[in-house]
């Protein structure tokens, strides 16, 4: 991850890179774009420097609370518009792809069919399908937990669908 609080571009060590992921862009539960913290002033500066070194940028998606995750994934609405508002900002900068960075998905209520778990899934299918048929050689990724305390990430799914999985290793 290169945090949009680092402030030094031209000292990246892009030699010892193979992706570089500019954390981040917010995403809103409805799927619209929050901050995305001045990816669309220097991601393509980004984007140009790593192509010159053979590096990936590519841009991440975060959200951090539960409830708006459950409310983004809910809806093939909500999902299509975030994964069409994703695409287009990444076009614009000319990245190469698509970190997803959501902590935690939610464990599903009472009577909620599909799960957020199940939700998930789907998402990363039709945000890898769209990236892929978009973008020449894109890569999509997503973070996990190191440990899935409330069994609600599908691993097997989800790296089936995805060109990867980042394990957040924390503390580990």
């Amino acid at each position: 991850y290169y945090p949009y609080w680092a402030d030094h571009d031209e000292s990246i060590p892009w030699e010892h890179l193979t992706h570089l992921a500019f954390f981040s862009v917010s995403l809103n539960p409805d799927g619209s774009l929050g901050n995305d913290h001045n990816w669309s002033t220097r991601g393509a500066a980004l984007v140009e420097a790593g192509k010159s070194h053979g590096v990936k940028v590519v841009l991440t998606v975060t959200m951090f609370d539960s409830d708006e995750i459950r409310e983004v994934l809910s809806t093939p609405e909500n999902r299509d518009r975030a994964i069409q508002n994703l695409l287009t900002l990444v076009q614009d900068a000319g990245g190469e792809g698509i970190n997803i960075d959501f902590e935690f998905v939610p464990a599903p209520q009472a009577g909620e069919s599909p799960s957020p778990k199940e939700n998930f899934v789907t998402f990363m299918q039709d945000l890898t399908t769209a990236f892929h048929a978009a973008i020449d050689n894109s890569h999509v990724s997503l973070a996990t937990p190191a440990i899935d305390w409330g069994g609600t990430y599908d691993y097997d799914a989800l790296a089936l669908s995805t060109d990867g999985l980042m394990i957040m290793g924390y503390g580990y």
